[in-house]
This record gives structure tokens, sequence and C-alpha cells, in this order.
């Protein structure tokens, strides 16, 4: 199903599929804040087939999450029959895959915590720095 056309509705949709209550979804979608606005939403069939497709989205993703990707390579690594050389082999390999994807995800995790730089309005440079062109 394509996005929807209303991108309030589109807005709704999304936040709704990401967990926020239906007032806050609705406030969030540039909506003034109305008590059953957000159910009156989610009962139009269109509204309520989109928040359904991004939900199952949502949860295929989270299948594939990373973390859970490297649990299952430590599984799989832990019941290989380490008897035999092939066995040996691939409980290796999904080790050496588990780490390199650990390493990813920490790397993605520390990305993410780091604070959005951005650029310093004249009051807060003046404040910080003081006067302006140095006088």
């Amino acid at each position: 199903m394509p996005p929807l056309t209303d991108p309030r509705r589109e807005a709704f949709a999304r936040a709704v599929a990401r967990g926020r209550t239906k007032a806050a979804a609705y406030v969030e979608a540039g909506y003034v804040a109305n008590r059953s606005g957000g159910t009156r939403l989610t009962a139009m069939p269109g509204v309520a087939a989109r928040i359904a497709e991004l939900v199952a989205q949502r949860e295929a993703a989270d299948e594939a999450s990373l973390a859970t990707t490297i649990l299952q390579l430590l599984a799989l690594a832990k019941a290989a029959n380490t008897a035999t050389a092939a066995g040996a082999k691939e409980a290796r390999l999904a080790r050496l895959e588990a780490n390199r994807l650990w390493e990813t995800l920490e790397r993605r995790e520390e990305a993410e915590s780091r604070p959005v730089e951005r650029e310093l309005t004249q009051a807060e440079w003046t404040a910080q720095f003081g006067y302006l062109n140095g006088g």
C-alpha cells in the first residue's frame, strides 16, 4: 500500500505504528488537540489499513534486527557439530560474523547517542564567546 495522500493522515499512521497514543499521534501529525480525533482517524478504512501495514513492517524489521541476528548466529555456532572439520568451520564463521555484526551494532548505537550539532544563534554565540566581530 502506498503512503496516504493526505500527509497529516500519513504522519498520524506512522506515529501510531511507532507506538504513540492516538491522541499524541493526532497532535504530532499537526492536528489541533481533540479528544476523539485520533479515534475517528483510526476508524477510517484507509488509515486503519496503513497503520496495520506499518505495524507489520515494523515487526518484520524487529525480527531481522542486528541483535537478533547476532543471537541466532551464536546459537548456530553453539549447535554446530564441532566433531567434524566442516562443523568446526561453520561454528568459527558464525562466531566471526556475530563479532563483526556486534561491532556494527556498537558503532550504530554510539553514533545515535552523539548529540546533533547545530549552528549557534547570534545570542548564543555572544553569550558563549563574548562580543561579535572581536569588539
